[in-house]
C-alpha cells in the first residue's frame, strides 16, 4: 500500500495538474510547477498526518463506528467508489476510508469561500455545478479514471432528505461507462442521526456503518441484470448503454449493502419495472 501511495504521488507531480493553484493556465510554466508540486505535497502529507488521523478521532468518539468490507477497496490501480449521501459526515468518512487520496466531486457551492474551497481542494475536491451538464467536471473525473488514480462520486447529487436512495444523476454512470472503469459502491448509513441528538439523546453515540462491496464493472453488471431478469439484449449491437438503466443498476449496488429501510424503491424487481416501461414508452409511436 505505501509502495502505490508513493507511486501516486509520483504520478501526480509528473502530470499536468488537475486541481489546486498548478492548475491555473494564466501563470508562468515555471510557477504552476512549483505551484503543483507544493500543493500535491500538502495534499498528500496533509491528508495522513491529519485529516485521516482528525477523522479518526471525531467518528470514534461522538459514533460508534464500523466499517465492513475493507477487503473490496482494489489495493492498486484506479477506481470509482460511489456513495450514497445522508449527511455532511460522509465526506470524513470518505478520507478515512480511502487507501490513497481520492478526487471527489464537490458541489460547487463550496469553492465560493477560499477556506472552505481550500480544504476540499486539499481533500481531492473539484467542483461540479449540479443541475446542469458540467463538461469541465465531467472531463477532470475521466482524467482521474485515466491516470489509474481513485474517484469518488455521490450519483445522488445531494443528500437525501428522506434517508432512502434517490433517483440519480446520468453523470457517474456516464463516467463509468464511457471509462470502463472498476466501480466499486460504498454504503454509509447512520451518519443521519449524529446531528438529532436532541431526539435520540446528547450522550448517546449513534451506531455509523460503511459496507464497501466487490468492485464491479457497470455494463457488464448491467448485461447480466438484464440476462437475469428476461429484459431483451439492448441496443442493435446487444449492449445496454441506456444512462437511465446504468444509473439504475449503479444504485442498486450501493442499495445490496444498504438495510432495507434505507433502499428506497431500488430493488431488483424496480428496477426491472422501470426498465419495462421506458422500452414501451420509447416503442409508442410519436403524436403529430
Amino acid at each position: 500500500m505505501v509502495r502505490q501511495i508513493w507511486r501516486d504521488y509520483l504520478v501526480e507531480l509528473k502530470e499536468p495538474a488537475l486541481i489546486g493553484p498548478g492548475a491555473n493556465q494564466k501563470l508562468p510554466g515555471g510557477l504552476r510547477k512549483v505551484l503543483h508540486f507544493l500543493f500535491i505535497t500538502l495534499r498528500y502529507l496533509s491528508t495522513f498526518f491529519f485529516f485521516k488521523p482528525l477523522a479518526w478521532v471525531i467518528l470514534h468518539t461522538i459514533t460508534d463506528f464500523k466499517v465492513r468490507g475493507l477487503e473490496n477497496l482494489p489495493g492498486e490501480g484506479g477506481f470509482i467508489g460511489t456513495w450514497n449521501h445522508l449527511s455532511n459526515f460522509d465526506p470524513m468518512i470518505g478520507t478515512l476510508c480511502s487507501p490513497r487520496p481520492p478526487y471527489v466531486m464537490t458541489k460547487a457551492e463550496y469553492f465560493k469561500t477560499p477556506i472552505l474551497g481550500g480544504v476540499a481542494a486539499i481533500l481531492g475536491g473539484f467542483p461540479v455545478r449540479r443541475g446542469e451538464a458540467d463538461r469541465l467536471a465531467v472531463r477532470t473525473a475521466l482524467a482521474v479514471v485515466k491516470r489509474n488514480q481513485l474517484l469518488g462520486i455521490y450519483p445522488e447529487g445531494t443528500r437525501s432528505k428522506t434517508y432512502q436512495l434517490q433517483d440519480p444523476h446520468p453523470g457517474a454512470a456516464m463516467i463509468a461507462s464511457s471509462a470502463n472503469a472498476r466501480v466499486v459502491p460504498i454504503a454509509v448509513y447512520g451518519t443521519e442521526n449524529i446531528m438529532r441528538r436532541k431526539k435520540f439523546g446528547f450522550l448517546r453515540r449513534p451506531r455509523v456503518e460503511v459496507s464497501i462491496g466487490p468492485a464491479y464493472n457497470l455494463k457488464e453488471s448491467a448485461a447480466a441484470f438484464a440476462l437475469e431478469h428476461n429484459l431483451g439484449p439492448g441496443n442493435k449491437r446487444g449492449r445496454h448503454e441506456d444512462l437511465e438503466f446504468l444509473s439504475d443498476v449503479m444504485m442498486l449496488k450501493i442499495a445490496g449493502q444498504l438495510p432495507p429501510a434505507y433502499r428506497g424503491h431500488f430493488t431488483p424487481e424496480a428496477v426491472a419495472e422501470r426498465y419495462r416501461q421506458r422500452k414501451v414508452e420509447k416503442s409508442r409511436p410519436v403524436a403529430n
